[in-house]
């Protein structure tokens, strides 16, 4: 998903060089996502700045981080550490003129924020009563294949893109589920 997301953040500013990717290190995921999204902003001409946020006194260094680095935009990644902290960051990156983006849908998007890209709470809530359904009729839930949403949701905040100077491409407006406008 935040892959993809960061194709749709290059398609709406084709401009863009680099992007700081703000994860929490000490998610056991963080560096299998941060290699994948490393790998994935390359294929995109997208110079990644991983950004380690963790705790309420890591935001200001990241900010200066992300000052240093002359990063374009901002991406965060879909984790409760990060997430708790979108307002905060949402408003750094308003106030930089840097287009943010949010692995999530509207609800994930802060105010500011231009695009948010992901999976509704319904389509995971779809997936569980589907397994539950199953198990109750005598499956064996070991033996249950895993399931991954199918639907996912694209949501363009035009606000943003005028206050950014951003023109969103036809394609990438088609696309979109949600338009804040």
């Amino acid at each position: 998903i935040a892959g993809k997301l960061l194709q749709h953040l290059k398609e709406a500013d084709p401009r863009l060089r680099s992007v700081a990717l703000f994860n929490n290190p000490t998610n056991q995921h963080a560096a299998s996502f941060n290699r994948k999204m490393t790998a994935d902003g390359a294929a995109l001409g997208l110079r990644v700045q991983i950004v380690d946020i963790a705790g309420e006194g890591d935001l200001d260094a990241a900010f200066e981080a992300v000052r240093r680095a002359k990063a374009e935009s901002i991406l965060l990644a879909a984790e409760p550490a990060v997430m708790s902290k979108r307002d905060v960051i949402a408003g750094f990156a308003h106030a930089n003129g840097l287009p943010l983006a949010v692995v999530g849908t509207s609800a994930s998007l802060p105010a500011t924020g231009l695009i948010a890209f992901g999976t509704t709470r319904g389509e995971y809530a779809q997936l569980a009563a589907r397994y539950v359904d199953r198990i109750l009729r005598g499956a064996k839930p070991g033996e249950l294949s895993i399931e991954q949403p199918t639907r996912f949701h694209l949501v363009i905040n035009l606000k943003s893109a005028k206050a950014l100077g951003l023109t969103i491409p036809q394609s990438l407006l088609l696309r979109a589920d949600q338009k804040i406008e």
